[in-house]
């Protein structure tokens, strides 16, 4: 399923192929144009009107390369709390949430942090199990790259 932000309103079609883009697109897809697959809203799918968005709640609403934008719709407000509150109290708000990380062990995420922040030591490292698609590119200012 794709869906289009359109003057209208968001208007989704489904289920698609890439060989259906063609005629979608000549169809006047870019502006909710009719077709076959043309599902209508997506908050008035059965299927969709059951589930709450979290990780795309603001996708089609806010411009992702707007950082006022992102702010003005609640964006960084978790970020200037923990800066508010401090390093200390934050790893306690964290721990006492029980939030745990998204691998198949479900770690919590709070020990993760303690576990840092009660090192010894001026410097210290993270290592994580992680693959392309959960960084761009991680680099330090002292890393030579290799």
């Amino acid at each position: 399923m794709i869906e289009v932000e359109t003057t209208a309103g968001r208007i989704a079609y489904g289920p698609v192929s890439s060989t259906d883009v063609p005629a979608l697109l000549a169809s006047g897809l870019l502006a909710g144009g009719p077709h076959a697959l043309r599902l209508g809203s997506p908050d008035a799918l059965p299927y969709l009107a059951r589930q709450a968005r979290l990780t795309f709640a603001r996708c089609g609403v806010v411009d992702p390369l707007s950082l006022e934008d992102y702010r003005a719709n609640g964006g960084l407000s978790g970020l200037d709390r923990a800066r508010a509150i401090g390093p200390e109290a934050t790893v306690e708000t964290v721990l006492k949430s029980g939030l745990r990380g998204r691998g198949g062990a479900g770690f919590p995420t709070g020990i993760k942090w303690k576990t840092v922040a009660d090192a010894v030591g001026e410097r210290k490292f993270i290592v994580c199990n992680a693959d392309e698609g959960d960084f761009r590119h991680l680099r330090g200012p002292d890393d030579d790259g290799r």
